[in-house]
């Protein structure tokens, strides 16, 4: 089975990429139009350059009992011997299966060590395996796209945490609508205007000065600007009006025990 994730490329043994040394024969595939080079020669080799990340030899796997040792060697290193065991007699084996190497160009050497009589070793081709382009994303490309994430989605938190106080604040500066007395309908003045009024009620008792003219009659006057109201009129206790406007307004009370109000 092909290693997932790597597409396979057939190498020709005819290849110039690969180099025969000793005794090799062209012996032809019995139905098909094809061959391949078997030898009988201990000693004999094969060496060869790939590009690639994996190679892999398929050859015959001939039938007796005598021995067949063959060593494999990667990139010069330590050689990899394999015993052909006539078990599994017959074409298109896989005689030699490298493992996952890094990506790039290689080499394979192939020494025949031994053959036993009527054994001979036999290549029919080779196969390279080359990286997928859907092959899944490397490690340290995942830990970067995972670093990436993480970092848009503290950035995002960090958006909405501020966001929310920005909300919270306006909020505490907007004031809900006030109730008038003990009734049970919301006022149609707001909060800042309706403390306004209120405060001037408070403050007309306090700070108004009073005279009585020589009719008798009850007059306080107290002129204040109220720049929020163009004219507003509100009703207070029983026939007390206070009474506002744009410009110097004067705020007037009226007493009910008098018989007329002056302004």
């Amino acid at each position: 089975m092909d290693p997932s994730g790597f597409q396979a490329v057939l190498l020709s043994i005819n290849s110039s990429e690969v180099v025969y040394q000793g005794s090799w024969a062209e012996t032809p595939i019995s139905g098909q139009n094809s061959f391949a080079y078997s030898t009988s020669i201990n000693s004999s080799s094969v060496f060869l350059h790939f590009s690639g990340s994996a190679i892999r030899v398929i050859g015959e796997v001939p039938s007796g009992d005598g021995l067949l040792l063959v060593n494999y060697t990667l990139d010069g290193g330590t050689p990899k011997s394999t015993k052909l065991q006539s078990s599994n007699e017959g074409l298109n084996h896989v005689l030699f299966d490298s493992p996952i190497l890094s990506n790039g160009q290689h080499t394979l050497a192939i020494d025949v060590v031994c053959t036993g009589i009527g054994r001979n070793y036999t290549i029919q081709s080779f196969k390279t395996f080359n990286p997928s382009p859907c092959r899944q994303i490397p490690s340290h490309s995942m830990q970067a796209l995972v670093g990436i994430l993480f970092s848009l989605l503290g950035l995002i938190i960090v958006f909405i945490i501020f966001i929310g106080r920005r909300m919270r604040q306006d909020r505490i500066q907007i004031k809900p609508l006030f109730r008038l007395g003990n009734t049970k309908e919301k006022s149609l003045v707001p909060y800042p205007i309706l403390s306004y009024l209120q405060s001037e009620e408070t403050d007309l008792q306090a700070t108004t000065h009073r005279k009585v003219s020589q009719k008798g009659r009850l007059e306080t006057a107290h002129p204040r600007f109220n720049p929020l109201l163009d004219t507003f009129e509100v009703n207070t206790r029983g026939s007390r009006r206070v009474s506002y406007s744009t410009a110097a307004t004067l705020v007037t009370t009226v007493d009910p025990f008098l018989e007329k109000e002056e302004i």
